[in-house]
C-alpha cells in the first residue's frame, strides 16, 4: 500500500462505521448525546487527518523552531498559518471533549440541583 494512497487507509472506514452507528443506531433517548458525540468525533477526525497526512509537524529542537513535512508544504502555506489552523484544530477538539464530559455530568445530576439552571 502507497503512502499517498490515503482513502486505502482503515481509519476512513472506522470513521464511516462509527458516524453510521452514531446517526442511525442510537436509541431515541440519547439523541442529544449522539450530536456531542458526533461533534466530537468529526473534530477528532480532522484533527488526525490534519497532523498526520496534511501537515506531518517537525519539531528542529536545539533551535526553537519547526517545519512541516505533509502536503501542505507543497502549497507554499506560511508555518504561522499552518501551526496556527493545527493549534484552532487542537483547540476544536478539546472543546468538544469538555462538552461531552459536561453533558454527561449534567444528565448524571438530579433533577432540582443548583448547577442546572
Amino acid at each position: 500500500m502507497n503512502e499517498s494512497d490515503v482513502f486505502a487507509r482503515p481509519e476512513w472506514y472506522l470513521f464511516a462505521m462509527s458516524n453510521f452507528i452514531v446517526l442511525f443506531k442510537t436509541p431515541s433517548h440519547a439523541k442529544k448525546y449522539s450530536e456531542k458525540l458526533l461533534y466530537f468525533m468529526i473534530w477528532a477526525f480532522i484533527t488526525e487527518i490534519y497532523l498526520t497526512k496534511l501537515m506531518t509537524p517537525i519539531l528542529l529542537i536545539p533551535a526553537y523552531a519547526a517545519t512541516s513535512y505533509g502536503i501542505l508544504r507543497y502549497f507554499n502555506l506560511q508555518m504561522r498559518e499552518v501551526a496556527f489552523t493545527a493549534v484552532m484544530l487542537i483547540l476544536m477538539t478539546g472543546n468538544s471533549i469538555v462538552l461531552v464530559f459536561y453533558y454527561r455530568f449534567i444528565v448524571m445530576l438530579p433533577e432540582r440541583n443548583w448547577i442546572k439552571v
